[in-house]
């Protein structure tokens, strides 16, 4: 399954809540594995700086799942 996966300020009011805020990034094709697990390697800081981030995941055929407060880089992994 392809998935996107936007990594929003922590906290922040995206547009369909009626906010203004903007993503920090968006990765497009990320693709699950059989159980549905993703792994997004080799974000630089210039991209993604490390901190929290509401994450935000959805693909064309289901709904977006949001979760708040997800520590970038995942501590002891360079992956998520």
């Amino acid at each position: 399954m392809e998935l996107t996966v936007t990594f929003w300020p922590e906290g922040a009011i995206p547009p369909w809540q009626g906010g203004a805020a903007r993503p920090v990034a968006v990765f497009h094709d990320v693709t699950t594995d059989e159980q549905g697990l993703f792994r997004i390697t080799d974000i630089p800081p210039s991209v993604l700086p490390p901190g929290k981030y509401d994450l935000r995941v959805n693909s064309r055929s289901t709904l977006a799942t949001l979760s708040p407060g997800v520590t970038f880089p995942v501590p002891g992994n360079s992956n998520i």
